[in-house]
């Protein structure tokens, strides 16, 4: 196992604030614990790659440092941010290999063939990995191949990922090549310290266009039948948003090419400068259009899915998503593309085109906040929106407040509990439980893939109408069992609930937050 080295003179690396600052710190504690495939989540904006030059510094005594990225520009980001910390930096992109003597190594992954792989493992003692958007690394993947040929050599390495969305819609896991998280942020959290852009929704409903109607394929809207939609609604799109994005810099994303084209000309005509770039741009022609873009600091770049991850323009303000999604991975990087503050940015504008009818389906800004959680102080994930982390189908079930935490109960005395850990990482911990104490725990986890899993176990059991919120039950008069159920766990509440009448659902919400309370207690937290 590596030591990390404690002499490198920090003053010359650019400070880190307090949160990467922690997240270094948990890193580094883990693998001094014994873990050595870990990762960390941060939302795009928030400086991942200071986390990631300031571990390069602290553990490039042990040995060689090698980062794969997925994109020339990051390649170029990464190694600008290490030499500002004082690790020198080479490069493998494309055809070129630049300065591979130096003791940090940045690698596009598609330019790491299997011969210079070899080459360099040959070559190098490696004493850190470090893979950027570490959501693309899951097993039989060429990111996994790699680790795996440097691990057998290296295996005293440490392999570190980083990602702002660890969740995947198809059934491949990060966790099987990166299996601890270690340390998270979200989005919130950092608007609140002022290190994000607060965000704002901005919903259109277009009369004319159905989302219900297009059927989901491999975890999204089918691309052929989304993209014939939103093709008819380009006019009502351009028409809604048009006070959104004038005079604004923004980004658009469309469905497919001729809806970028249709939707590019249509915002010309309205008086909106805008220009499209598509996976065919040829590179000159990509570049010049953005620089163009950025120098009249107002107008709009339409693109199908050519921004989503890796492009940064801190002045960019509002993000126009005129091709739908039931995908929060893709969302979520899509809101960080306007994510990041800027002089005179300290806000940023979602706009979401939506049907005429809501499609519990699509994601949208609501559905992967954590809104009403009271601001970044609060642990408790408030009855609103519980575990909207992961999209609208979280928010059905009627989680409660309960201590730091938020309860939902299933009947019988049983309930999930989930709550911030204690310890300052921003992961959470889920417990089930029931009146013979706690049957089942999920340790420290992100919210996203801990809301995955208890959704999966609620769903797994089959439909239980004891966790809707919005349930037929609810309004119906209590019955006296419940009451008598509520008398035994809250002799005070049954009383108040008689008094005033309480019907079926608010007699169910005050039985689970007293027993949820009662057994929380009980247990005195101590496996929490």
């Amino acid at each position: 196992m590596s030591t990390v080295c404690e002499q490198d003179s920090l003053a010359l690396a650019p400070r880190l604030r307090p949160y990467q600052a922690d997240a270094v710190r948990f890193i580094t504690e883990a693998h001094a614990g014994g873990s050595d495939a870990i990762y960390f989540v941060l939302p795009t904006g928030a400086g991942k790659t200071h986390v990631l030059a300031d571990l390069a510094r602290r553990y490039r005594v042990n040995g060689r440092v090698l980062v794969l990225v997925g994109r020339t520009e990051l390649c170029a980001q990464v190694t600008e941010r290490f030499e500002a910390f004082g690790v020198p930096t080479g490069t493998i992109a494309g055809g070129r290999e630049t300065n591979l003597d130096r003791i940090a190594t940045v690698a596009i992954v598609d330019s790491l063939t299997p011969q210079r792989l070899v080459a360099y493992v040959a070559e190098s003692r490696v004493s850190l990995v470090v893979v950027d958007e570490a959501h693309h690394t899951v097993p039989g993947s060429r990111y996994a191949t790699i680790l795996a040929a440097i691990r057998e050599r290296n295996p005293q390495a440490l392999f570190v990922g980083c990602t702002a969305t660890p969740a995947r819609m198809d059934r491949k896991r990060m966790t099987d090549v990166f299996p601890r998280c270690v340390f998270s942020r979200d989005i919130e959290d950092l608007a609140a310290l002022g290190v994000l852009a607060q965000p704002t929704s901005i919903t259109l409903r277009l009369p004319k266009l159905d989302l219900t109607r297009i059927r989901t394929s491999n975890g999204d809207y089918a691309q052929g039948s989304l993209a014939q939609s939103m093709l008819r609604s380009v006019s009502a799109t351009v028409a809604a948003s048009l006070d959104h994005v004038r005079g604004k810099l923004g980004l658009v994303f469309a469905a497919d090419v001729e809806h970028a084209e249709h939707l590019t000309e249509a915002y010309r005509a309205a008086g909106v400068p805008a220009d499209v770039i598509l996976g065919k741009t040829a590179p000159a022609d990509r570049a010049r259009r953005i620089a163009n873009w950025r120098e009249r600091c107002h107008g709009l770049l339409v693109n199908v899915g050519c921004l989503t991850e890796g492009f940064d323009e801190p002045r960019a303000s509002v993000a126009v998503i005129a091709a739908p999604t039931q995908s929060p991975t893709k969302y979520l990087q899509i809101v960080g593309r306007v994510l990041r503050v800027a002089p005179g940015k300290t806000t940023c504008t979602i706009v979401d085109v939506m049907g005429r009818d809501v499609d519990p389906r699509q994601v949208l800004l609501d559905s992967v906040l954590l809104h009403g959680m009271g601001g970044a102080s609060s642990n408790a994930v408030q009855a609103r929106n519980p575990l909207g982390a992961l999209g609208c189908k979280h928010a059905k079930n009627a989680w409660l407040p309960v201590l730091d935490g938020s309860a939902l109960g299933i009947g019988d005395g049983r309930c999930w509990f989930v709550t911030r850990d204690a310890k300052g990482s921003g992961l959470w911990t889920g417990l089930f439980m029931s009146p013979r104490g706690i049957e089942k725990a999920h340790r420290s986890l992100p919210l996203p893939e801990l809301a995955e899993r208890i959704h999966r176990a609620i769903a797994g059991n089959g439909p239980n109408p004891l966790t809707l919120r919005h349930a037929p039950w609810r309004d119906e008069r209590a019955s006296f069992f419940a009451v008598e159920r509520l008398r035994r766990e809250s002799p005070a509440h049954a009383l108040i609930a008689t008094k005033k009448r309480w019907n079926a659902g608010r007699v169910s919400d005050a039985i689970t937050i007293a027993s949820a309370t009662r057994l929380l207690r009980r247990l005195d937290r101590v496996s929490v």
